[in-house]
């Protein structure tokens, strides 16, 4: 159900423990059922990572690489041992936040080019259209 007067109205939950790095150093998660392509979406990420200054870690909602809210706010390395509201270090746990508008055939897509993460959750808010 959507309500065009609330500012996130549809809400998806990916509850899906996935290895990232090695040889599949590209997941991606299809977010099927949620608003189609140019609705403003947020997504909320859990993830381990072993080292947080290894460059190469992203993550896109299907328009490219994406600037997270917190931490160093490097696109190139959205896993960086951060978690919103903390000041310090996490030491490998990222508890991270993106936005961006959603594609034609919308998928969260995490991706390492060095390093290891274990991602856990996404939880996603989608403005639904007027």
């Amino acid at each position: 159900m959507t309500d065009p007067d609330e500012p996130y109205s549809q809400a998806m939950v990916l509850d899906t423990a996935t290895v990232v790095g090695g040889a599949a150093r590209r997941v991606r998660l299809p977010l099927g059922g949620l608003t189609p392509a140019a609705a403003p979406a947020r997504a909320e990420l859990v993830a381990w990572e072993g080292d947080a200054d290894l460059q190469g870690d992203k993550v896109s909602l299907g328009s490219g690489p994406l600037t997270p809210v917190g931490g160093g706010r490097d696109r190139a390395n959205v896993f960086d041992g951060s978690s919103g509201g903390v000041a310090e270090l996490t030491f490998g746990v990222d508890v991270d936040t993106v936005s961006a508008e959603l594609g034609v055939d919308p998928g969260l897509t995490i991706v390492t080019d060095k390093d290891v993460i274990l991602f856990g959750v996404a939880a996603l808010s989608v403005r639904a259209r007027p």
